[in-house]
Protein backbone atom coordinates (compact mmCIF):
# COMPACT_ATOMS: atom_id res chain seq x y z
CA UNK A 1 0.00 0.00 0.00
CA UNK A 2 2.86 2.42 0.50
CA UNK A 3 4.76 1.55 -2.86
CA UNK A 4 1.39 2.38 -4.53
CA UNK A 5 0.83 5.83 -2.74
CA UNK A 6 4.34 6.28 -3.43
CA UNK A 7 4.33 5.76 -7.07
CA UNK A 8 0.88 7.83 -7.28
CA UNK A 9 2.93 10.99 -5.53
CA UNK A 10 5.78 10.40 -7.55
CA UNK A 11 3.75 10.43 -10.56
CA UNK A 12 2.02 13.75 -9.46
CA UNK A 13 5.16 15.21 -8.95
CA UNK A 14 6.76 14.39 -12.46
CA UNK A 15 3.37 15.77 -14.05
CA UNK A 16 3.49 19.08 -12.23
CA UNK A 17 7.34 19.38 -12.54
CA UNK A 18 6.69 19.10 -16.86
CA UNK A 19 3.74 21.83 -16.55
CA UNK A 20 5.90 23.88 -14.64
CA UNK A 21 8.92 23.82 -16.79
CA UNK A 22 7.07 23.82 -20.08
CA UNK A 23 5.12 26.64 -18.56
CA UNK A 24 8.63 28.38 -17.22
CA UNK A 25 9.93 27.71 -21.59
CA UNK A 26 6.45 29.82 -22.72
CA UNK A 27 6.08 26.55 -24.21
CA UNK A 28 3.05 24.80 -22.29
CA UNK A 29 1.13 22.16 -23.46
CA UNK A 30 -2.07 20.23 -22.78
CA UNK A 31 -0.82 17.03 -22.86
CA UNK A 32 1.18 18.06 -19.85
CA UNK A 33 -2.23 19.19 -18.11
CA UNK A 34 -4.02 16.00 -19.02
CA UNK A 35 -1.05 14.29 -17.52
CA UNK A 36 -1.44 16.32 -14.09
CA UNK A 37 -5.02 16.06 -13.89
CA UNK A 38 -4.41 12.22 -14.59
CA UNK A 39 -2.04 12.14 -11.70
CA UNK A 40 -4.08 13.79 -8.83
CA UNK A 41 -7.27 11.44 -9.88
CA UNK A 42 -4.78 8.66 -9.44
CA UNK A 43 -3.41 9.59 -6.20
CA UNK A 44 -7.03 10.61 -4.84
CA UNK A 45 -8.15 7.29 -5.27
CA UNK A 46 -5.33 5.78 -3.60
CA UNK A 47 -5.39 7.72 -0.77
CA UNK A 48 -9.12 6.23 -0.78
CA UNK A 49 -8.19 3.03 -1.13
CA UNK A 50 -5.54 3.66 2.14
CA UNK A 51 -8.26 5.19 4.20
CA UNK A 52 -10.64 2.20 3.34
CA UNK A 53 -8.04 0.11 3.84
CA UNK A 54 -7.14 1.58 7.77
CA UNK A 55 -10.82 1.33 8.20
CA UNK A 56 -10.73 -2.60 7.43
CA UNK A 57 -7.92 -2.85 9.52
CA UNK A 58 -9.61 -1.49 12.55
CA UNK A 59 -12.34 -3.54 11.93
CA UNK A 60 -9.96 -6.59 11.64
CA UNK A 61 -8.45 -6.10 14.64
CA UNK A 62 -12.03 -5.98 16.56
CA UNK A 63 -12.89 -9.04 14.86
CA UNK A 64 -9.71 -10.40 16.01
CA UNK A 65 -10.52 -9.35 19.72
CA UNK A 66 -14.21 -11.08 19.32
CA UNK A 67 -12.63 -14.36 17.85
CA UNK A 68 -10.53 -14.47 20.81
CA UNK A 69 -12.82 -13.35 23.41
CA UNK A 70 -15.58 -16.25 22.11
CA UNK A 71 -12.45 -18.67 21.62
CA UNK A 72 -11.56 -18.33 25.89
CA UNK A 73 -15.71 -18.77 25.93
CA UNK A 74 -15.73 -21.88 24.40
CA UNK A 75 -12.58 -22.79 26.14
CA UNK A 76 -14.77 -22.25 29.64
CA UNK A 77 -17.52 -23.92 28.23
CA UNK A 78 -16.24 -26.94 27.40
CA UNK A 79 -13.93 -27.46 30.04
CA UNK A 80 -17.20 -26.65 32.44
CA UNK A 81 -18.60 -29.40 30.55
CA UNK A 82 -16.03 -31.59 30.94
CA UNK A 83 -16.07 -31.64 34.72
CA UNK A 84 -19.77 -31.64 35.07
CA UNK A 85 -20.02 -34.72 32.97
CA UNK A 86 -16.60 -36.38 34.83
CA UNK A 87 -19.08 -34.83 38.12
CA UNK A 88 -22.30 -37.30 36.64
CA UNK A 89 -20.13 -40.22 35.84
CA UNK A 90 -18.71 -40.54 39.50
CA UNK A 91 -22.21 -40.58 40.69
CA UNK A 92 -23.14 -43.88 41.69
CA UNK A 93 -26.43 -44.83 40.29
CA UNK A 94 -29.36 -45.63 42.84
CA UNK A 95 -31.47 -49.17 41.99
CA UNK A 96 -34.95 -48.70 43.18
CA UNK A 97 -36.90 -51.53 44.07
CA UNK A 98 -40.28 -52.60 42.24
CA UNK A 99 -41.77 -53.13 45.53
CA UNK A 100 -43.65 -50.69 47.29
CA UNK A 101 -41.82 -48.81 49.75
CA UNK A 102 -44.56 -48.09 52.27
CA UNK A 103 -45.36 -50.03 55.06
CA UNK A 104 -49.21 -49.97 53.81
CA UNK A 105 -51.19 -50.27 50.40
CA UNK A 106 -53.46 -48.24 49.06
CA UNK A 107 -56.56 -50.57 49.89
CA UNK A 108 -55.80 -50.13 53.60
CA UNK A 109 -55.01 -46.14 52.88
CA UNK A 110 -58.68 -45.59 51.37
CA UNK A 111 -59.98 -48.36 54.26
CA UNK A 112 -58.66 -46.09 56.87
CA UNK A 113 -59.80 -42.81 55.25
CA UNK A 114 -63.59 -44.33 54.70
CA UNK A 115 -63.48 -45.39 58.58
CA UNK A 116 -62.16 -41.81 59.85
CA UNK A 117 -64.60 -39.82 57.10
CA UNK A 118 -67.34 -40.11 60.08
CA UNK A 119 -65.72 -38.12 62.70
CA UNK A 120 -63.48 -35.81 60.55
CA UNK A 121 -66.20 -33.83 59.22
CA UNK A 122 -68.97 -32.51 60.84
CA UNK A 123 -72.48 -34.02 59.98
CA UNK A 124 -74.33 -32.71 57.54
CA UNK A 125 -77.37 -30.40 58.52
CA UNK A 126 -80.81 -30.29 57.55
CA UNK A 127 -81.91 -26.63 56.66
CA UNK A 128 -85.86 -26.13 56.61
CA UNK A 129 -86.70 -23.64 53.66
CA UNK A 130 -88.66 -20.75 54.60
CA UNK A 131 -91.48 -21.45 52.90
CA UNK A 132 -92.07 -24.82 55.13
CA UNK A 133 -91.63 -22.60 58.20
CA UNK A 134 -94.26 -20.24 56.99
CA UNK A 135 -96.61 -23.17 56.64
CA UNK A 136 -95.71 -24.83 60.06
CA UNK A 137 -96.21 -21.39 61.92
CA UNK A 138 -99.35 -20.90 60.02
CA UNK A 139 -100.89 -24.34 60.84
CA UNK A 140 -99.46 -23.83 64.45
CA UNK A 141 -101.57 -19.84 64.77
CA UNK A 142 -104.82 -21.30 62.75
CA UNK A 143 -106.97 -23.02 65.29
CA UNK A 144 -108.90 -25.84 64.21
CA UNK A 145 -112.98 -26.45 63.93
CA UNK A 146 -113.36 -28.07 67.45
CA UNK A 147 -110.93 -26.07 69.00
CA UNK A 148 -112.32 -24.31 72.07
CA UNK A 149 -111.16 -20.79 73.50
CA UNK A 150 -108.84 -20.99 76.14
CA UNK A 151 -109.41 -19.49 79.40
CA UNK A 152 -107.04 -17.37 82.13
CA UNK A 153 -106.80 -21.11 83.76
CA UNK A 154 -106.19 -23.39 80.68
CA UNK A 155 -103.27 -24.71 79.57
CA UNK A 156 -103.12 -24.80 75.84
CA UNK A 157 -102.07 -27.56 74.47
CA UNK A 158 -100.14 -27.62 71.01
CA UNK A 159 -100.40 -30.32 68.03
CA UNK A 160 -96.84 -31.41 66.95
CA UNK A 161 -96.50 -32.89 63.88
CA UNK A 162 -94.76 -36.24 64.37
CA UNK A 163 -91.00 -36.09 63.37
CA UNK A 164 -88.05 -38.45 63.00
CA UNK A 165 -86.94 -37.33 66.23
CA UNK A 166 -90.36 -37.39 68.18
CA UNK A 167 -92.95 -39.83 69.47
CA UNK A 168 -96.65 -39.40 69.64
CA UNK A 169 -99.09 -41.53 71.19
CA UNK A 170 -102.84 -40.00 70.83
CA UNK A 171 -105.42 -42.12 73.28
CA UNK A 172 -109.25 -42.11 72.26
CA UNK A 173 -111.30 -42.58 75.03
CA UNK A 174 -115.50 -41.82 74.47
CA UNK A 175 -116.46 -38.17 72.97
CA UNK A 176 -113.29 -36.90 74.64
CA UNK A 177 -109.96 -37.07 72.96
CA UNK A 178 -106.32 -36.22 74.71
CA UNK A 179 -103.12 -35.76 72.74
CA UNK A 180 -100.00 -36.42 74.50
CA UNK A 181 -96.55 -35.72 72.52
CA UNK A 182 -93.00 -36.99 74.05
CA UNK A 183 -90.41 -35.47 72.87
CA UNK A 184 -86.97 -37.64 72.18
CA UNK A 185 -84.81 -35.06 71.42
CA UNK A 186 -81.58 -33.46 73.45
CA UNK A 187 -81.99 -30.08 74.73
CA UNK A 188 -79.76 -27.70 73.41
CA UNK A 189 -77.16 -27.28 75.95
CA UNK A 190 -76.56 -31.00 75.56
CA UNK A 191 -76.21 -30.75 72.15
CA UNK A 192 -73.68 -28.17 72.08
CA UNK A 193 -72.22 -29.98 74.62
CA UNK A 194 -71.95 -32.89 73.09
CA UNK A 195 -70.93 -31.52 70.03
CA UNK A 196 -69.61 -28.12 70.06
CA UNK A 197 -68.82 -28.36 66.53
CA UNK A 198 -72.97 -28.32 65.92
CA UNK A 199 -73.83 -24.78 65.42
CA UNK A 200 -70.01 -23.97 63.34
CA UNK A 201 -69.63 -23.88 59.78
CA UNK A 202 -66.98 -25.85 58.31
CA UNK A 203 -64.26 -25.04 56.44
CA UNK A 204 -61.50 -27.19 54.72
CA UNK A 205 -58.62 -24.91 55.33
CA UNK A 206 -57.43 -22.71 58.31
CA UNK A 207 -59.03 -19.18 58.66
CA UNK A 208 -56.92 -16.02 57.86
CA UNK A 209 -55.92 -15.22 61.43
CA UNK A 210 -54.55 -18.85 62.01
CA UNK A 211 -52.55 -18.44 58.63
CA UNK A 212 -50.76 -14.98 60.47
CA UNK A 213 -49.93 -16.72 63.20
CA UNK A 214 -47.91 -19.59 61.83
CA UNK A 215 -44.25 -20.47 60.97
CA UNK A 216 -44.27 -18.94 57.33
CA UNK A 217 -46.11 -15.82 58.37
CA UNK A 218 -43.30 -15.75 60.97
CA UNK A 219 -40.27 -16.26 58.58
CA UNK A 220 -42.19 -13.87 56.32
CA UNK A 221 -42.40 -11.08 59.07
CA UNK A 222 -37.85 -11.92 59.96
CA UNK A 223 -37.43 -11.29 55.81
CA UNK A 224 -39.40 -7.99 55.78
CA UNK A 225 -37.17 -6.55 59.32
CA UNK A 226 -34.17 -7.79 57.08
CA UNK A 227 -33.41 -10.79 59.08
CA UNK A 228 -32.41 -14.04 57.80
CA UNK A 229 -34.28 -16.45 58.94
CA UNK A 230 -31.54 -19.64 57.93
CA UNK A 231 -29.44 -18.18 61.40
CA UNK A 232 -32.26 -16.92 63.06
CA UNK A 233 -32.26 -18.71 66.73
CA UNK A 234 -35.46 -16.95 69.05
CA UNK A 235 -33.97 -18.54 72.21
CA UNK A 236 -30.91 -16.53 71.20
CA UNK A 237 -32.36 -13.89 70.38
CA UNK A 238 -34.72 -13.79 73.25
CA UNK A 239 -31.27 -14.42 75.28
CA UNK A 240 -29.91 -11.59 73.84
CA UNK A 241 -32.61 -9.09 74.39
CA UNK A 242 -32.87 -9.95 77.83
CA UNK A 243 -29.16 -9.79 78.63
CA UNK A 244 -29.21 -6.38 76.95
CA UNK A 245 -32.20 -5.35 79.19
CA UNK A 246 -30.04 -6.36 82.17
CA UNK A 247 -27.11 -4.74 81.61
CA UNK A 248 -29.42 -1.71 80.35
CA UNK A 249 -30.82 -2.03 83.99
CA UNK A 250 -27.29 -2.33 85.64
CA UNK A 251 -26.16 0.83 83.74
CA UNK A 252 -29.03 2.90 84.71
CA UNK A 253 -28.96 1.76 88.15
CA UNK A 254 -25.26 3.20 88.30
CA UNK A 255 -25.84 6.17 86.41
CA UNK A 256 -28.58 6.75 89.22
CA UNK A 257 -26.24 6.21 91.97
CA UNK A 258 -23.10 8.55 90.45
CA UNK A 259 -26.22 11.45 90.18
CA UNK A 260 -26.80 10.54 93.59
CA UNK A 261 -23.52 10.73 94.71
CA UNK A 262 -22.93 13.99 92.86
CA UNK A 263 -25.98 15.40 94.71
CA UNK A 264 -24.81 14.34 97.85
CA UNK A 265 -21.83 15.86 97.11
CA UNK A 266 -23.07 19.54 95.84
CA UNK A 267 -25.41 18.97 99.16
CA UNK A 268 -22.78 18.39 101.73
CA UNK A 269 -20.74 20.96 99.95
CA UNK A 270 -23.62 23.61 99.73
CA UNK A 271 -24.11 22.90 103.83
CA UNK A 272 -20.63 23.71 104.51
CA UNK A 273 -20.65 26.87 102.61
CA UNK A 274 -23.66 27.59 104.45
CA UNK A 275 -22.35 26.99 107.49
CA UNK A 276 -19.16 29.03 106.59
CA UNK A 277 -21.33 32.02 105.62
CA UNK A 278 -23.45 32.06 109.11
CA UNK A 279 -19.95 32.10 110.73
CA UNK A 280 -18.69 34.90 109.13
CA UNK A 281 -21.97 36.84 109.69
CA UNK A 282 -21.76 35.78 113.87
CA UNK A 283 -18.27 37.74 113.58
CA UNK A 284 -18.79 40.48 111.79
CA UNK A 285 -22.43 41.33 113.71
CA UNK A 286 -20.08 40.40 117.63
CA UNK A 287 -17.20 42.86 116.44
CA UNK A 288 -14.63 39.16 116.93
CA UNK A 289 -11.51 39.89 114.83
CA UNK A 290 -11.21 37.95 111.56
CA UNK A 291 -8.46 35.48 112.90
CA UNK A 292 -10.91 34.12 115.86
CA UNK A 293 -13.28 32.28 113.69
CA UNK A 294 -15.93 31.01 116.91
CA UNK A 295 -17.00 32.87 119.71
CA UNK A 296 -14.83 33.12 122.98
CA UNK A 297 -16.31 31.13 125.60
CA UNK A 298 -16.97 32.88 128.95
CA UNK A 299 -14.95 31.67 131.68
CA UNK A 300 -17.27 31.32 135.47
CA UNK A 301 -16.07 33.14 138.20
CA UNK A 302 -14.99 31.41 141.36
CA UNK A 303 -14.39 32.33 144.76
CA UNK A 304 -10.95 30.79 146.44
CA UNK A 305 -9.30 31.56 150.20
CA UNK A 306 -13.10 32.02 151.47
CA UNK A 307 -11.92 31.01 154.56
CA UNK A 308 -9.58 33.67 155.35
CA UNK A 309 -11.87 36.66 155.54
CA UNK A 310 -14.43 34.43 157.97
CA UNK A 311 -15.86 35.93 160.69
CA UNK A 312 -17.40 33.30 162.22
CA UNK A 313 -13.32 31.54 163.02
CA UNK A 314 -13.29 34.28 165.51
Amino acid sequence: MDKQVSAHFDRLEKALSSLIDSVAKYHPTLAHAKELDVADRELTRGLMEVQTHQANFIHIQKLRSASQALDSQIRDTIASLASTRRDVASIQPVKFSDAPSYPFSYEELLSYARRISKTTLPPTRTHTSNAEAQAQSANADTPGPDSQPMSAIQTPVMSVLPTPTQSQSITTDGPSQSTTTSFTGLPEVLTMHLNPMSGSVFVPWPLEDIIRMGSLASTQNLINEGIDPAGYDPVAEEARKKKEAEERLEQEEKERKEREERDRAIREQREKMREQEMRENWRRESGVPAGQSSPVEKKQFHFTNLDMDDDDSD
